[in-house]
């Protein structure tokens, strides 16, 4: 009887995690963090970005492998629209709701989400302190992502709650050396 590894597994078939386990698996990683950030905003917030930055840089990795017909992006506009389009699907089963360039600098964009993001939503906080925004996650993922294509940026995560309306922005701003030649 032959044996099967991970290494015999089809990189093209679709896997998709169940949410409640990828919620008790975040929640732990939050309460993880915070015992380590002793309830500092900035802190966790710091751990989370450096948790996701290698995923994102696997998971453009795998996603490369999967489609035959990938390229390298060669400029920012059309890495970032790969982002907000076929990899926010494959990570998150949509699309980001929006991608905008600030008028006032260049080198910054936004990707927006309308409903807050997964981490924001399953995030498990001790009382009174829900004002950690747990989609810094998300925000090293991006900024893991960005890193592996060549275009190094800082990616920061801004969760808007009042009752207007909820939302989540990755706010994704260049070094001046990654915007000049690749605009």
């Amino acid at each position: 009887m032959k044996r099967t590894t991970v290494y015999d597994r089809n990189l093209k078939a679709k896997r998709e995690v169940s949410v409640s386990a990828f919620h008790f698996l975040f929640s732990e990683i939050v309460q993880y963090c915070l015992a380590k950030a002793n309830s500092d905003a900035q802190e966790l917030e710091r751990q989370l970005e450096e948790l996701g930055q290698p995923l994102g840089a696997k998971f453009l990795e795998l996603v490369c492998f999967r489609d035959r017909n990938s390229k390298k992006d060669i400029n920012i506009i059309e890495c970032l629209r790969f982002i907000h389009g076929p990899l926010w699907k494959t990570l998150f089963n949509k699309n980001a709701d929006e991608l905008e360039q600030n008028t006032e600098e260049h080198d910054t964009f936004m990707i927006s989400e309308k409903e807050p993001s997964l981490c924001n939503q399953f995030a498990c906080l001790p009382k009174g302190d829900d004002y950690l925004n747990c989609g810094a996650f998300v925000a090293g993922i991006i900024e893991g992502i960005l890193a592996s294509a060549n275009f190094p940026a800082k990616v920061s995560a801004i969760f808007k709650n009042d009752e207007e309306s909820r939302k989540t922005v990755f706010l994704v701003k260049f070094n001046s050396d990654t915007i000049d030649g690749n605009y």
